[in-house]
């Protein structure tokens, strides 16, 4: 049996890479292990509907910040346009906090965190003979599906509990340009390996302005051991 193709979408144009697809790709890697082929499409480095015709993947899962909401619409249509079967999952702030957004060229949407509901995505469409009808989708928490005309909201899904028990993103899945910096004058122009940790997600403080205490709800910390852990493992893997 032939893996299951995934490809995750990286549309945001920064020196820093996305942690939040790499945590979703290893979380899923880590649960079905070599049942699925999945792997970052970063448009920093590719072209999406180049790699997109040439992996042909069987599903595409695209996040996107309000300003880059309309790049992820434009993506799908040209999905679906090159395959109508891909199913394509839109994630991210944006989605998860302006619900009516949701188009057509997307089937799936992910409201919130995503690890967990991304993973339950994919296990339920391999579960169910690569298809997801409509009661397998309502069953799945913490997503947004069409029923025809109508958007069904599926039962919200709890936060992660403890950090810790989500493994250290992968950083083999980004791009190795991202590790090499010049961190400042200090080191004279010379470049060092360096990489950016997410060690908490939500923010004390609501900011009418800011997304982040609407998407997260509350404060979580990863603890002090898994911090050192992962500085230990950037420093082994990574040098």
């Amino acid at each position: 049996m032939k893996s299951l193709k995934i490809r995750l979408v990286n549309l945001v144009k920064e020196l820093d890479p996305s942690l939040g697809l790499c945590s979703i790709a290893t979380y899923t890697k880590e649960k079905l292990s070599d049942k699925i082929d999945i792997s970052i499409i970063d448009t920093n480095f590719d072209n999406p509907i180049d790699r997109i015709r040439k992996d042909m993947p069987d599903i595409i899962g695209i996040s996107a910040m309000t300003v880059y909401f309309n790049t992820a619409k434009i993506l799908a249509q040209k999905i679906k346009e090159i395959n109508k079967d891909i199913i394509v999952v839109i994630g991210g702030v944006h989605i998860s906090t302006h619900k009516p957004s949701f188009e057509k060229c997307f089937d799936i949407a992910v409201i919130g965190e995503g690890e967990e509901t991304f993973y339950n995505i994919i296990k339920e469409y391999m579960n169910n003979n690569m298809h997801l009808s409509y009661e397998t989708k309502k069953n799945i928490k913490g997503i947004i599906f069409w029923d025809k005309e109508e958007i069904i909201e599926t039962q919200a899904r709890e936060l992660i509990g403890n950090l810790d028990d989500i493994p250290y993103p992968d950083r083999s899945f980004l791009n190795k340009k991202y590790f090499k910096k010049n961190i400042n004058r200090a080191l004279d122009g010379k470049y060092v390996m360096a990489s950016t940790m997410m060690t908490g997600r939500g923010c004390p403080f609501k900011c009418v302005f800011c997304s982040t205490s609407l998407f997260w709800k509350k404060v979580r910390l990863v603890s002090p051991q898994r911090f050192a852990d992962e500085v230990q493992y950037l420093h082994d893997t990574f040098n």
